[in-house]
């Protein structure tokens, strides 16, 4: 057996190999070393990027031992790929190329959902503050407010988070960390107001309620008024296909048609 075979097959099955444990229990020790390994990363990261990775995995509600898992999966196929380049087999540098992009393909795919999360927690936010606004006039107080907004039979990012946000209190978090931690972990000016009117309301003992209806309604003229700027948008994007796909064919058309009419008339 060449080299690169050998070297691929102690990769794959490196504790099958060795140990000779069934090979569930081989898949599993790897799974376990690969969690260790991005266990390891983890922690050697810098503390901004460490902050930045746990901000982004709390918006796109992934868990950190996903995040682990793939950390690992990164530096495996960044170790290999030295080794395998030097195989003599090409094909296998693409074993830890695999492994290196998925991360990065994970990565994206995150971003992509924490957007899509903020911008679904945006528009549900002013309904949110009417319901809120509703219970704290009806002389509820405000924890009291918070856990009851978040029962309704619909569910959507943001009262998951406030979910979330009501274990913590019920957890013994004291209120001003929590809705402070709260505010941090999304980079949303709108959250960030929402939740310094909670705590300004808590503190001074103001009137929370007219402050959240008025938040609610400024919300939605905003959101009102980025649906124009997007529709005003459109055409302009339109523009861009227009200019390159489909005048070219009608101008290639054109030309072939009135060429293949001048050669038929000489």
């Amino acid at each position: 057996m060449s080299a690169s075979i050998s070297l691929l097959l102690i990769t794959l099955f490196i504790t099958f190999a060795v140990s000779r444990l069934p090979l569930y229990a081989s898949f599993r020790y790897c799974l376990r070393l690969n969690y260790q390994t991005g266990q390891w990363l983890l922690l050697h990261l810098p503390s901004l990027w460490q902050m930045q990775l746990k901000k982004a995995l709390a918006l796109a509600a992934v868990s950190e031992r996903q995040a682990t898992h793939y950390l690992g999966l990164m530096l495996t196929g960044i170790g290999l790929l030295l080794p395998f380049s030097m195989s003599g087999h090409s094909y296998l540098v693409l074993i830890p190329l695999v492994l290196i992009v998925l991360p990065l393909y994970w990565w994206l795919k995150v971003r992509q959902q924490g957007a899509q999360r903020m911008r679904t927690m945006k528009v549900a936010l002013p309904a949110q503050l009417d319901l809120l606004a509703m219970l704290l006039g009806a002389g509820q107080p405000l924890m009291a407010s918070l856990q009851r907004s978040t029962d309704s039979a619909l569910h959507n990012p943001l009262r998951t988070e406030l979910r979330l946000l009501v274990s913590r209190l019920r957890a013994g978090t004291s209120t001003d960390k929590a809705l402070q931690d709260f505010a941090e972990q999304f980079n949303s000016r709108e959250i960030r107001l929402f939740i310094s009117a909670l705590i300004h309301a808590r503190q001074s003992g103001a009137g929370l309620a007219s402050v959240l209806r008025e938040q609610a309604r400024h919300r939605r003229n905003e959101l009102f008024i980025e649906a124009e700027q997007k529709a005003l948008e459109a055409p302009v994007k339109l523009m861009l296909p227009l200019l390159t796909c489909i005048f070219p064919t009608a101008l290639i058309l054109l030309i072939v048609v009135l060429s293949a009419k001048l050669m038929w008339q000489l």
